[in-house]
């Protein structure tokens, strides 16, 4: 018989699942050791070095497990609380654009790839959504695309992908912007009558993008019209659903909280800072 090392490590749950009468398998994001799956042998009973709440998903905790590279179901000897993110469960806006990032990174990711700065991102994602006052969508906006670039795949904003030029919002010549999925960037109003595939995109929404890719999961102040959100929205999915294949179909949380906010399109919708 083998004996498995014990390792130990920070992790965010994504999801669980009941096995047995006693025990549960759950789907972790690690700092160290990536996306993982680990046992937790009669944790349903409370016995051990963890309890039930340890293991909810939407928890932060620092975990003990048993480790072998390339196994596919690990065991969990121990889990401790670090952030249980009660703030953020007790608001429907803020749970439901949690799962929404929370859904990203678990279809996204395979088993056992370590992505340190994509941790990191992910807890600042959740811990901007615990704060009062945060508009909930520019998160989410946010974290997709620094998500596409921890994994390689950038959006370019700098300048236009045909000419090289810097976009431009004012004068010159007339039209918008074109989006393309496959290049990840823009074609300027001076190439988009020569350059004509893609999605058009207004200048609103390019200059958002912008703002959001500057700022991070920290532009959690910003605000936007409902027309440059859709914009927004439809954009990063289509992009994301290009480079990840296990995105062919929109995340189920993202589609509720679409019916939620079909609901409130009379609040203050202009962007300002």
């Amino acid at each position: 018989m083998v004996l498995m090392p014990l390792v130990k490590t920070e992790a965010i749950v994504l999801r669980t699942m009941n096995y047995r009468e006693t025990s549960k398998i759950a789907t972790l994001y690690t700092r160290d050791y990536g996306k993982i799956r680990v046992l937790a042998k009669g944790i349903r009973r409370q016995k051990g070095g963890y309890g039930g709440a340890s293991l909810d998903a939407l928890t932060c905790d620092t975990i003990v497990f048993s480790y072998r590279e390339g196994r596919s179901l690990l065991t969990l000897a121990q889990a401790d609380i670090l952030d249980p993110y009660l703030s953020l469960k007790e608001s429907y806006e803020a749970i439901s654009t949690a799962w929404q990032i929370i859904e990203l990174v678990d279809r996204s990711l395979h088993d056992g790839e370590p992505n340190l700065r994509l941790y990191e991102l992910l807890r600042e994602a959740l811990a901007q959504l615990k704060c009062e006052r945060t508009h909930f969508e520019p998160v989410l906006f946010a974290f997709e695309i620094a998500f596409a670039e921890s994994l390689g795949f950038a959006l370019q904003f700098e300048g236009c992908i045909h000419c090289g030029e810097p976009l431009r919002f004012g004068g010159g010549k007339p039209g918008g912007f074109i989006f393309s999925p496959v290049l990840g960037g823009f074609t300027g109003p001076e190439c988009s009558s020569e350059h004509a595939a893609g999605t058009k995109v207004s200048p609103g929404a390019v200059r958002s993008l912008q703002h959001l890719k500057e700022e991070g999961v920290a532009a959690a102040h910003i605000r936007f019209t409902l027309p440059v959100s859709n914009e927004i929205d439809a954009l990063l999915s289509h992009f994301l659903r290009y480079h990840v294949d296990e995105l062919d179909r929109p995340p189920a949380s993202k589609q509720r909280r679409k019916n939620s906010a079909a609901g409130s399109a009379s609040q203050d919708l202009h962007m300002r800072r």
